[in-house]
């Protein structure tokens, strides 16, 4: 039961790391920017921030009961933990640091493009194309 809940967790975490790249190129695209893109790409970036920590804490211990891993799963492990310093630096570089801003957009690519690569290799071939007995 619990397999299904992070699955459709991570979907929408995809779903919403997918949103908030359209938003920019939205507004990167557009002269007169719209400040209400970007004020719904930082909540819906916040929301990503609690999503992926929740996720993230919820499957770290579960990395102590494999042993042998199969290779999708040890692929789904690298792409999530290399998904921790993109998403680390992208919150930082918006917040923290503006003269980094120009790096922002090659940040969110990454972002979801690891968040792509871990929502697909996390099983849900198993998940939803098992067969039914």
């Amino acid at each position: 039961m619990m397999d299904m809940v992070y699955g459709v967790m991570g979907t929408g975490l995809l779903a919403i790391a997918a949103i908030n790249g359209l938003l920019m190129l939205e507004t990167i695209g557009r002269k007169p920017t719209r400040g209400g893109f970007r004020r719904a790409h930082k909540w819906l970036g916040r929301l990503y921030v609690v999503v992926f920590a929740f996720l993230f804490m919820a499957m770290f211990p579960r990395i102590a009961y494999l042993e042998g891993m199969p290779p999708t799963t040890l692929c789904h492990l690298i792409s999530g933990l290399s998904l921790l310093p993109f998403v680390v630096a992208k919150v930082l570089a918006g917040m923290r640091y503006k003269q980094l801003h120009a790096s922002l957009p090659t940040l969110g690519f990454m972002v979801i493009y690891f968040t792509y690569m871990t929502i697909l290799t996390s099983g849900f071939y198993v998940v939803f194309f098992k067969p039914m007995s």
